[in-house]
C-alpha cells in the first residue's frame, strides 16, 4: 500500500512542478508557448494519476483461473502492514498483496504473495491461517479464496 501512496504523491507532485512552471511561463511575455507545452504536461500528470487509481480497483485477470482451476491449501498469513498507521479507512475495495506461507498438503511449503481485496485484509494478522488457492505452474499467483469473517467466526464457536 505503501507503494501506491508513492507514486500517487509522485504523479499529484509533478503535477504541482508543472503547473507552477506552466503559469510562470504563460505570465512570462516571452515564453507563451512554451508555458502551454509545461500546462499540457501537468494534464498528463493528471491523467497519469487518475489511470493509475483506478487501476487498483481492477481485479487482476488472472485471479478468476486461479479461483477456480487452481489448488487448494492453507496458508499463513506473515505479516499484515496495509494498513499501518491509518485510522479508519472508508471507500472502494482496493486489490492488495499480503506476504503469506502457503502450505500445500503434497508438497513442499513456500512464500508468496497472495492477492486480496483491503476489507479481507482488515480481518487479517500475522499468524492467521487462511483457504487459498495458487497457481501450480506459476506460484506467485495466490489468491485467498475463504471469508476471513466466517473463519474468525468458525474458530471462536469450536
Amino acid at each position: 500500500m505503501h507503494k501506491r501512496v508513492m507514486v500517487s504523491l509522485f504523479f499529484f507532485g509533478g503535477f504541482a512542478v508543472f503547473l507552477i512552471i506552466a503559469l510562470l511561463l504563460l505570465a512570462s511575455p516571452t515564453a507563451g508557448a512554451l508555458g502551454y507545452v509545461f500546462l499540457g504536461l501537468a494534464g498528463l500528470m493528471i491523467l497519469a494519476a487518475v489511470i493509475y487509481t483506478v487501476m487498483g480497483f481492477i481485479q487482476p485477470p488472472w485471479t478468476k483461473q486461479v479461483a477456480q482451476h487452481g489448488k487448494q491449501a492453507m496458508a499463513t498469513v506473515i505479516e499484515n502492514t496495509a494498513m499501518k498507521g491509518i485510522g479508519g479507512y472508508q471507500g472502494e475495495d482496493v486489490w492488495l498483496d499480503l506476504p503469506v506461507k502457503v502450505q500445500p498438503t503434497d508438497e513442499p511449503a513456500f512464500e508468496a504473495q497472495m492477492k486480496c481485496r483491503l476489507s479481507q485484509t482488515m480481518l487479517l494478522r500475522a499468524g492467521s491461517e487462511v483457504q487459498v488457492h495458487y497457481d501450480p505452474a506459476d506460484k506467485s499467483k495466490v489468491i485467498l479464496t475463504s471469508d476471513p469473517l466466517k473463519d474468525i467466526m468458525a474458530k471462536r464457536s469450536s
